[in-house]
C-alpha cells in the first residue's frame, strides 16, 4: 500500500541506501583531505617564495655575488684611500628582516696582480707587494696589515658571528697607503666573504688617482639591486661619489621617501633641508680630498602604498613604480 507515493523500503533497499551513502562520506571525506593537503602545499610554497622575493639575508655594501671590480678615486695622492666595506645579516635595502639564525662567516682579503695572460686576478708576490700596504681595520681595535715589506702578510682571513633576529652590519675599514695612488701599481685586494650555505660575496678593490679641477664628477644613484622592484624595499641605499671639488644638490619627494636622519647629519656641514610642498631639497659642498663619497638611506613613508605597488582603480590610475621614475621624480641629483 502506498502512502503520500511513497513505497516501504524493504531491507536489502535500505542496505544498499546505506552502502551509497557510505561511499558518499567516505568520498567527500577523501575530498576534503586532499583539499587540505592541497592547501597547506600551496600555504608552504607562499612562505618559501616571500624569502626568495626578500632577498638573500648576507649581503654587504660593496662585495656581491656575481663579484665588483671597483676603483676608489683620489685627487690627493699624499693621503691614505679608505674604504667601509660591510658585511650584514639582512638583504640591502631591507634592514627589517634580519636573518633569524646566526651567520657564522669568513672574509678573506688577499693581494693580488692582474694577470694579462690568465685575463683575471692572481695572488701577488712579496716581491710585487712591495711597501704598499693595505690596513683593515675591524671591531673595536683589531687591525691587520697586507704588504709592506720583511716579513709581510699577503693574505689574510678573518672569522667572525652575526647573531640572528636582529640586523648587524659588520664593518671592515680598509686604507689603502698613498703610494697607491701616486705610484699605480699593478696591484689590487681581492675580498670574498663567504658562509655556509649562502652565496660568496667578492670584489676586487684598487684606489687610482684622478687630477683635480677639470676632472671634477660627482654623481648621485641607488646602490641597491635593481632587478628587484622598488615596491620590494623597505629602505633605499644612496650613494654620493665623486673626485674634485664642487655643490651637490640632492631633492627628494617627501610624499614617498625620506632621508634618514642619520645621513642627513653625515652630510658635510650638516644641511638643513629646505621644502617647496612635498619636494625637499638639501644642498651641500663636496670636496674629495677630504671624502670622496657619501653612503646615504632613504626610507617609505606611510601612506604611499598606492605609488610602490599601482592602483588602476584610482582616478587617474596609478602605475607601480619604476627605478627609472626612482631617479627622474622621486630623488634627483645635480653638481655644479
Amino acid at each position: 500500500m502506498r502512502k503520500n507515493g511513497v513505497g516501504k523500503l524493504n531491507k536489502p533497499q535500505i542496505a544498499m541506501i546505506a552502502v551509497f551513502l557510505a561511499i558518499c562520506v567516505l568520498s567527500m571525506a577523501s575530498v576534503t583531505v586532499s583539499l587540505a593537503a592541497f592547501t597547506n602545499s600551496l600555504h608552504a610554497q607562499r612562505t618559501i617564495a616571500a624569502y626568495d622575493d626578500i632577498g638573500v639575508r648576507f649581503s654587504s655594501n660593496y662585495l656581491t655575488a656575481d663579484g665588483n671590480d671597483m676603483t676608489i678615486y683620489t685627487t690627493n695622492s699624499a693621503y691614505p684611500t679608505t674604504l667601509p666595506i660591510t658585511v650584514c645579516n639582512y638583504p640591502q635595502g631591507k634592514i627589517l628582516f634580519p636573518n633569524e639564525k646566526d651567520v657564522n662567516y669568513t672574509l678573506t682579503a688577499t693581494l693580488v696582480k692582474f694577470d694579462q695572460t690568465e685575463n683575471d686576478y692572481v695572488a701577488a708576490s712579496a716581491a710585487e707587494a712591495g711597501a704598499h700596504t693595505v690596513t683593515i681595520s675591524y671591531g673595536e681595535s683589531s687591525t691587520v696589515t697586507l704588504g709592506g715589506g720583511s716579513g709581510q702578510v699577503l693574505t689574510t682571513t678573518i672569522s667572525e658571528s652575526i647573531a640572528g633576529g636582529s640586523a648587524i652590519a659588520d664593518t671592515y675599514s680598509f686604507s689603502f697607503s698613498s703610494s697607491f695612488a701616486s705610484e699605480d701599481p699593478n696591484l689590487y685586494v681581492k675580498v670574498e666573504a663567504s658562509a655556509p650555505g649562502l652565496p660568496t660575496l667578492k670584489g676586487v678593490l684598487k684606489p687610482e688617482l684622478r687630477a683635480a679641477g677639470a676632472s671634477n664628477a660627482w654623481s648621485g644613484d641607488f646602490r641597491d639591486d635593481k632587478s628587484v622592484a622598488p615596491k620590494d624595499y623597505d629602505g633605499f641605499n644612496y650613494l654620493v661619489t665623486g673626485v674634485g671639488s664642487g655643490t651637490v644638490t640632492l631633492t627628494w619627494d617627501s610624499g614617498i621617501v625620506e632621508m634618514s636622519a642619520v645621513s642627513l647629519a653625515l652630510l658635510p656641514g650638516s644641511p638643513t633641508p629646505t621644502s617647496s610642498g612635498s619636494v625637499k631639497t638639501v644642498v651641500f659642498s663636496v670636496d674629495s680630498d677630504a671624502a670622496n663619497r657619501y653612503d646615504l638611506q632613504f626610507y617609505k613613508v606611510n601612506g604611499s602604498a598606492d605609488v610602490w605597488s599601482g592602483n588602476s582603480f584610482a582616478e587617474p590610475p596609478v602605475s607601480a613604480m619604476t627605478w627609472s621614475a626612482m631617479t627622474t621624480d622621486v630623488v634627483t641629483f645635480s653638481f655644479a
